[in-house]
This record gives C-alpha cells, sequence and structure tokens, in this order.
C-alpha cells in the first residue's frame, strides 16, 4: 500500500470552500491503482477500471465522495489528480503538459507554492501512465467537458499572474527539486516539459 501524499501546500482547503465544489461536479479523476487502494481502505469503493488504471465516476453528476454539505470526504486520502487541481497534466506530442482549469474560481487564487508543488507531483504522476492509457482517459472524460476551459500553464504564468508571482514560482519550483537532490535540468530529463512550460521555468 503507498502511503498517502503529505505536501501543505496542496492541502490549503481554504481554496476551495466559497466555490461549493464545482470541480465535484465536472470531470471524473484519474487513480492510480495504490491512490484508490488507499481509499478504499477507509470508504466505500466508487471506482471504474480504466486500463488497468481507475476513474470516480459521477453517475448522479457529482463525486461519490462528496458530503451533503459539499465538502471531500476522502481529503486526506484523495489522490495526485484531485490535489493538484485546478492544476491538470497531459500529454502533447510525447511532452508534458501542464493546463490549468480556468473555469475552477480559484485560478487567481492559487499561490506560487502551490503551483510550484503542482508542477513536480503531477508531472512525476503522470509519467506513470503510458501516453496511450492517458490520452484514452483524456478524451473520454477531459477533452469534450464543457465546463472546463484549460489554458496552458506557460501562458496562465505569463499573461494572467505577474512577473513576481512568476519567479516565485521558478525559485519554489528550484528549492523543491534541488531538496530531492536533483537540478531542474535533470530532472527535466526524465519528466519532458513542453518546450514552452520547460523554457519559462529554466
Amino acid at each position: 500500500m503507498t502511503e498517502k501524499i503529505e505536501n501543505k501546500e496542496l492541502r490549503m482547503k481554504h481554496y476551495c470552500e466559497p466555490c461549493g465544489a464545482k470541480c465535484c461536479y465536472t470531470g471524473s479523476p484519474l487513480y492510480l491503482p495504490e491512490e484508490r487502494e488507499l481509499v478504499v481502505a477507509q470508504h466505500p469503493d466508487h471506482f471504474i477500471e480504466i486500463r488497468g488504471n481507475f476513474v470516480i465516476p459521477k453517475p448522479q453528476g457529482f463525486c461519490p465522495y462528496l458530503n451533503g454539505d459539499k465538502l471531500c470526504t476522502i481529503q486526506d486520502q484523495k489522490g495526485v489528480d484531485c490535489l493538484i487541481y485546478p492544476l491538470d497534466p497531459m500529454y502533447k506530442r510525447g511532452f508534458v503538459e501542464l493546463v490549468i482549469d480556468m473555469s475552477c474560481p480559484a485560478y487567481d487564487r492559487i499561490t506560487p507554492e502551490f503551483v510550484a508543488s503542482a508542477i513536480v507531483l503531477g508531472a512525476e504522476w503522470i509519467k506513470k501512465f503510458s501516453v496511450e492509457s492517458f490520452d484514452e482517459y483524456w478524451d473520454q472524460f477531459k477533452r469534450f467537458n464543457p465546463d472546463q476551459f484549460h489554458l496552458c500553464l506557460s501562458d496562465y504564468l505569463k499573461n494572467v499572474r505577474n512577473k513576481k508571482f512568476l519567479r516565485t514560482v521558478k525559485r519554489k519550483l528550484a528549492d523543491k527539486i534541488r531538496s530531492a537532490g536533483k537540478t531542474l535540468h535533470s530532472w527535466n530529463d526524465n519528466i519532458l516539459l513542453k518546450e514552452e512550460l520547460a523554457d519559462l521555468l529554466s
């Protein structure tokens, strides 16, 4: 069994509370088998399998792990796809791209610390999926969702946030990767961020 992810930057619940759990009514998050295992060890199993991985479906129009007060009941067990929202990793021409769901009411409240942590966690997480399996998931559950508007993270950092925000993201990202004993260059040699994002963060 995998251990739960401890990352305080990604567990700032005040980002989400004002919006009434909008993301829990749109999309369907993807979970690795070990992430699902953490959830179902303490909660009912609502997952469906897709190519050996798992998705939380929304047959009633909202996440089955949402309670009557529109709060997440798996807050301490939820996987990367939920943790890093409104950021979403995806593959683009074999590279790792990160996009941000601009329909999320918290898109302009997330901090540089959140973005830096989400970049590292999201990029390392998506590399655990084959391009084919992830693309099948994205096509089925994300690409044609009319309630989500995805903007490339590089465009978000350049055009939506200010230069100070970007500088802080770059510093926090470098610190986070350095604390793991790597440089941004060596880390990206394995991750292969899409060119525009890699250049912006270097």
